[in-house]
């Protein structure tokens, strides 16, 4: 039911069950895939060109220059950008692990 206020920050799964989540904001996402991972049968990100990409494909850069609508600093990119100043890309499974950089 997440109102999605701004792509750039969106993400989704969806469960075994066929119910999905949507969100708008990265970190959202991370904390609730975490819980529910057991069953997540796919998930995606809304990567820089406005579409979705699968959550393991997609790169994962922290920035102090951008806010996600929850306040999360997370944005996802389906190629790693250029050194802009931001935090390293790291890719989904080093995200899950360390993605409490946030509200």
């Amino acid at each position: 039911r997440m109102l999605i206020t701004d792509p750039r920050f969106a993400g989704q799964y969806r469960l075994d069950d066929g119910t999905v989540r949507k969100f708008d904001d990265i970190v959202c996402l991370v904390r609730s895939y975490r819980r529910e991972a057991a069953h997540v049968v796919g998930a995606w990100v809304m990567d820089e060109t406005g579409r979705w990409t699968p959550v393991q494909e997609a790169w994962y850069v922290r920035s102090d220059r951008w806010q996600g609508p929850m306040g999360g600093p997370w944005r996802a990119f389906r190629t790693p950008p250029g050194s802009d100043g931001s935090d390293r890309p790291v890719r989904w499974e080093d995200l899950i692990r360390t993605a409490d950089h946030g509200p």
